[in-house]
């Protein structure tokens, strides 16, 4: 899960740093977590705390919808044991529609969260974690129900621009409220973060590849909007 969590790179780059700096020594738990915060930038407190010191598992239950260019995945989860209350963790699902397949990496905040996604076509199908990333039970099923009830969510009020975009994106909030985001590829790799409270926040992607990235905002309330954009 952490190779999940991190990315290939960051957890390879972590694990090589561990073997050498620790070599032909003893070593403990807080090495290999040291050197994999090196790695990837991320604190993983939260992580070692709940996976490696609490108990238990989480179980997702997972309802999703589709219009002809939108996908709204609504999250459910719950634990298994009360040491942990919440695991919080990237989510991956692979849509598939008309021989078309995308990949999805949505950032799980809270119990009950619901994800909007830009998609370019109807989705046919949506399936979670089918490589097996994580250690968790789910349940997963088509509800048409989702459409009529998405919420009006604070990330409905933001706009990206430009797209597509060559060194930098604009993120644009008519809020003003606090939220965060998660910059991906388009395979769900996750390539940056941060949150803002500001009207605009500028994004640089020089560093980026050519192609389709995905953007995940998510509002105070851990309501979440996908957008889909090329990088030029």
């Amino acid at each position: 899960m952490l190779r999940w969590k991190l990315g290939d790179e960051a957890f390879f780059q972590g694990i090589r740093d561990y073997l050498y700096n620790r070599a032909f020594q003893y070593a403990l738990t807080p090495d290999l977590k040291d050197a994999l915060e090196q790695s990837s930038g991320q604190d993983l407190d939260d992580f070692f705390r709940k996976w490696y010191e609490g108990q238990g598992f989480p179980t997702y239950n997972i309802s999703w919808a589709s219009t002809d260019n939108k996908l709204i995945i609504q999250v459910q989860q719950t634990t298994s044991h009360p040491s942990v209350d919440f695991f919080d963790m990237p989510l991956p699902f692979v849509i598939k529609a008309n021989g078309l397949t995308q990949h999805l990496r949505l950032e799980n905040t809270v119990k009950n969260q619901q994800f909007v996604i830009d998609t370019d076509f109807k989705t046919e199908s949506v399936e979670f974690d089918p490589t097996l990333w994580l250690l968790a039970r789910h349940s997963i099923s088509y509800n048409p129900g989702l459409i009529s009830s998405t919420r009006n969510i604070q990330a409905a009020a933001f706009t990206v621009s430009p797209n597509p975009a060559g060194h930098y994106i604009n993120i644009h909030s008519d809020t003003g409220f606090f939220y965060t985001y998660q910059l991906m590829d388009a395979g769900g790799k996750l390539l940056k973060s941060g949150s803002s409270e500001q009207p605009d926040t500028v994004i640089d992607i020089q560093d980026l590849r050519s192609g389709v990235f995905l953007l995940q905002l998510n509002d105070e309330s851990g309501n979440s909007k996908v957008i889909r954009g090329i990088k030029l």
